[in-house]
């Protein structure tokens, strides 16, 4: 995980245009404890990832800020206590995004780069997000805490995981998801994905590069036993797994299967833009109408 700060230009009529991305890591899923605590070295990596990002925003003399924490802050059992942290050594406050927000904002920018009917899935740290509708504002947003970090947390504490563990997590997601997904709109529409984690899982089950950008539900099956008996090390090994990512995968790969099951999709189209392309967007449109 990392704190991000991408200095975006949001003037005229033409769509936004990032400038620059900085990318300080911050590693917060290897300092949270079981029960959602960051650890002090934690809090510290933390504050001096947002310290970086806003000398680099200083140098371009940014005009303005949207700051925001995703839910491995804005959940974490001390979260607000990293937030005033933050504040009082950054001079920036943390904003949150609730989880439907964040859903909507990213099918904003699933839809803006695919077009037409559309299903958004995205699977991040501690929560999963279904948006769903035809225009650029989703007509249902489900969120729910089957992120792949917390999931990983709460059943898979043995490296690696065992076998009752993983059926354990592979039932309860099920279980969940079935309840979930019952009033997601039926029928012909695109189903995408969003988010670093169904990205990896792309490029992990797919062995034609030329064809990344899909999840494909049979491959992903086949991908999931092989994770299942690695441990860490072992998926740090594979292609293209960072070191931040190696312990979630399994958990993101067995929610997916089961999310692409229950929607009825044997693919997905992997999008390359997410939440941050999202809030761009909304500060986009703000600029035009003046709101």
């Amino acid at each position: 995980m990392a704190a991000k700060l991408e200095i975006i230009d949001v003037r005229g009529r033409k769509p936004p245009r990032s400038t620059s991305l900085a990318r300080v890591p911050t590693r917060l899923a290897e300092g949270t404890s079981a029960n959602g605590e960051l650890d002090a070295r934690c809090l510290r990596r933390l504050t001096a990832a947002v310290q970086q990002c806003v000398r680099i925003g200083s140098r371009h003399d940014v005009p303005m800020w949207v700051t925001y924490a995703t839910a491995a802050v804005r959940d974490a059992a001390n979260g607000r206590h990293a937030r005033r942290l933050v504040e009082a050594e950054t001079g920036l406050r943390l904003g949150f995004f609730t989880g439907e927000q964040e859903g909507r904002y990213t099918f904003r920018a699933a839809q803006r780069w695919l077009g037409g009917e559309l299903t958004m899935v995205d699977i991040g740290g501690g929560t999963l997000e279904v948006a769903s509708g035809h225009g650029p504002e989703p007509e249902s947003v489900i969120s729910a805490p089957l992120g792949a970090a917390r999931l990983t947390r709460q059943f898979l504490r043995i490296d690696p995981p065992r076998g009752s563990q993983v059926r354990r997590l592979t039932e309860v997601v099920d279980g969940q998801l079935a309840e979930l997904l019952r009033d997601v709109p039926a029928g012909q529409r695109q189903f995408a994905g969003a988010g670093k984690v169904l990205k990896l899982l792309a490029q992990l089950s797919n062995e034609d590069a030329a064809r990344e950008d899909l999840l494909l539900l049979d491959d992903l099956r086949d991908c999931i036993p092989r994770l299942s008996t690695l441990d860490r090390a072992g998926r740090c090994a594979l292609p293209g797994v960072p070191r931040a990512r190696a312990d979630r995968i399994l958990a993101g790969a067995i929610t997916a299967e089961a999310l692409m099951r229950r929607l009825g999709t044997d693919q997905l189209r992997i999008c390359p833009w997410g939440l941050r392309e999202g809030v761009a967007l909304r500060e986009h449109a703000r600029h035009r109408t003046g709101r």
